[in-house]
């Protein structure tokens, strides 16, 4: 996770925080631990949103995408 979090200027921290609010739908899901905090990290990088509202936004998603 430090290593994802160097490379998307992103702090452990961060990504830590954006995982509690998802990672329970990722898992559900199928998704693995790395593509959940690769996607994380990614997002938050890309917008600079806050990782609790990435977090929260791929909850939402992925809880509805499962609802399919």
């Amino acid at each position: 996770m430090t290593a994802l979090g160097a490379s998307t200027a992103s702090s452990t921290d961060e990504i830590a925080k954006g995982l509690e609010k998802f990672s329970s739908i990722a898992k559900t899901t199928g998704l693995s631990y790395e593509y959940a905090t690769s996607a994380l990290s990614t997002v938050v990088a890309a917008t600079r949103q806050s990782a609790d509202s990435v977090g929260t936004s791929f909850k939402t998603l992925f809880s509805r995408l499962q609802g399919l």
